[in-house]
């Protein structure tokens, strides 16, 4: 969390981390404030963290999000394929 602040501050300085603080003490939740304050989304701002600071591969962060979906799409495609090549071989 505390490299997490660093970046923030230093992407927005204090002014921005003001704005952040405000926003939570006006109500609003962790996500929707940083919406108001920063101009970004939490999920934008950690990826960019995660970049910069962590020096993470944008490739493979996205296709570690992505894996979820491919294999939903493998097993959901694999059985049409299967029934379908079997009735090609079967000719």
């Amino acid at each position: 969390s505390a490299s997490f602040t660093r970046y923030l501050h230093a992407q927005y300085g204090a002014s921005g981390l003001d704005r952040l603080m405000e926003s939570y003490r006006d109500g609003l939740d962790c996500k929707r404030g940083v919406e108001v304050a920063l101009g970004s989304t939490l999920k934008q701002l950690e990826r960019q963290w995660r970049v910069n600071v962590l020096n993470e591969n944008r490739t493979g962060v996205a296709a570690q999000n992505l894996l979820p979906w491919l294999v939903l799409a493998f097993v959901a495609l694999a059985a049409p394929l299967g029934l379908a090549l079997g009735r090609l071989l079967r000719k």
